[in-house]
């Protein structure tokens, strides 16, 4: 919630559109279900929050000043010849660090780098052309800068995250298959990297067959209207268990934990990606296309992977889409009768978070009020 206000802040300059994407953040399902039962998304989500609000930090340190001359951001700055001038890197350094992290909590967080990798690029190419008058001045400089710090940095604190393995490597599966039929476990170190790549090797072919069929999985078209969300725990007490003494719940109740966005945020915001599409690529507002574009970027490669997948793949595209529609909302009301909007879309949230709030949590609730809150069959 705080580095989506963050964000928001960065990306729009005003309190109020930061302040409503962060309460959005709080009162959605789906990252409020993850962040309880400490599933590994909601940290991806976290480092990925951290990365880009790092990076969004680098671009006003790019183009405001500190540490070079100060830009206009208006369309009328006249270029400086020569070339760019230099500016620190350390802000970029530490979101390479935090994607870094991203990337050795699961493998998805390549998605979000690729992102980062678009934006980092054409910030750069603005920049430069702003200052310069061309956006290719210095394009090896720029080149290299953005892949040491969103391809060797991560790539460097993935391999770190393996401390512990390569400490322990005769515990691990791999070192006992190795070390089997010895009674010292001396590896060298090439077969030592070699063992660890084998290990990756594994993880890739792992992730690339698999297929296994189960309840909860869901084609990621048809994440973002919540059709098919994933229920961690469910309990209720039929007359069977009642007469086994085997019911944790009255009978009649249920007990359930529902891993869903808030469909008071999650539906809004099919209308929200349309109008931040229009002033992206209409007006060119780049806090637009910001918000919108890691969005998609995290959202539209699950469309074309053929493995099982869940609605919660999603998590770490949450915060994307709450300062999306935020933006949204901010934009629709600031015409004439519909000023009330961020006021709407922040009073229905709450709403939402009322209402879903005891099928989030595993609250003990009568089966006429759970079937209440069950809006499609698909979410039972």
């Amino acid at each position: 919630m705080l580095v989506t206000y963050l964000m928001g802040m960065r990306l729009f300059r005003r309190r109020g559109v930061a302040a409503l994407a962060a309460l959005l953040v709080a009162v959605d399902g789906l990252a409020f279900t993850m962040s309880r039962i400490a599933m590994l998304d909601a940290f991806l989500a976290l480092f990925v929050a951290v990365g880009v609000w790092l990076l969004l930090v680098d671009r006003d340190v790019q183009w405001i000043g500190a540490g070079g001359p100060r830009v206009d951001l208006g369309d009328d700055t006249p270029p400086l010849p020569g070339v760019p001038p230099p500016r620190p890197r350390r802000w970029r350094v530490l979101a390479g660090v935090a994607f870094g992290l991203a990337l050795a909590t699961k493998w998805s967080a390549l998605l979000a780098i690729a992102g980062a990798g678009v934006f980092v690029v054409v910030s750069e190419m603005l920049w430069r052309r702003r200052t310069t008058g061309s956006p290719w001045r210095g394009w090896a400089r720029m080149v290299a800068g953005a892949t040491l710090t969103l391809v060797g940095i991560p790539l460097l604190v993935y391999v770190a995250s393996y401390v512990p393995w390569f400490a322990n490597f005769p515990e691990t599966r791999e070192g006992q298959q190795r070390c089997a039929e010895a009674t010292a476990c001396d590896l060298s170190l090439p077969q030592l990297v070699g063992a660890w790549w084998s290990e990756q090797a594994e993880i890739a072919t792992f992730h690339r067959e698999l297929e296994a069929e189960h309840p909860y999985r869901s084609h990621p078209g048809t994440w973002l209207v919540l059709i098919r969300p994933v229920a961690y725990y469910y309990e209720s007490c039929d007359a069977a268990k009642l007469a086994d003494g085997a019911c944790v719940t009255e009978q009649d109740n249920v007990e359930e934990i529902l891993g869903i966005g808030n469909p008071m945020v999650w539906w809004a915001a099919l209308l929200a990606y349309l109008v931040a599409a229009w002033y992206a690529v209409v007006r060119r507002a780049w806090p637009a296309a910001v918000a919108l574009g890691f969005l998609l970027v995290q959202y539209l490669p699950w469309l074309a992977v053929p493995r099982p997948n869940f609605l919660f793949y999603l998590t770490p595209a949450v915060p994307f889409l709450c300062l999306t529609v935020a933006y949204a909302a901010w934009r629709v009301g600031r015409h004439r009768g519909l000023r009330a909007a961020p006021a709407v879309v922040a009073a229905l949230a709450v709403g939402g978070l009322w209402f879903w709030y005891p099928v989030w949590t595993g609250l003990e609730i009568g089966r006429d009020a759970w079937q209440l809150r069950i809006w499609l069959q698909s979410w039972v």
